[in-house]
């Protein structure tokens, strides 16, 4: 049973319906291969934004303003914890 699908479909927020997916004839193979293709996207976006706060930190830093350092390199850290979430979801749901 493709449970894993079923679960990450709903925790989408039904934005991807299965049923109707499944009704149009596209085969699970391909539903989980689109939603695993999504997750990685997600992925990827968290990992760059978290780059790109770390580096506006470092601007931060030189600029002798250490609160907006200190507040750009928490939102890097929880985006960066987030994208390993994720992460460890996407490789729970294909093995």
């Amino acid at each position: 049973m493709h449970q894993t699908t079923f679960s990450t479909a709903s925790r989408k927020g039904g934005r991807f319906d299965i049923k109707s997916a499944r009704g149009k004839g596209q085969d699970v193979k391909r539903i989980n291969r689109d939603l695993a293709r999504g997750i990685r996207q997600a992925i990827d976006q968290r990992l760059s934004l978290a780059r790109k706060l770390r580096a506006k930190a470092s601007a931060y830093e030189e600029e002798q303003m250490p609160g907006f350092a200190k507040e750009k390199r928490e939102r890097a850290r929880s985006l960066e914890q987030a994208a390993k979430r994720l992460e460890e979801k996407l490789n729970g749901a294909t093995t």
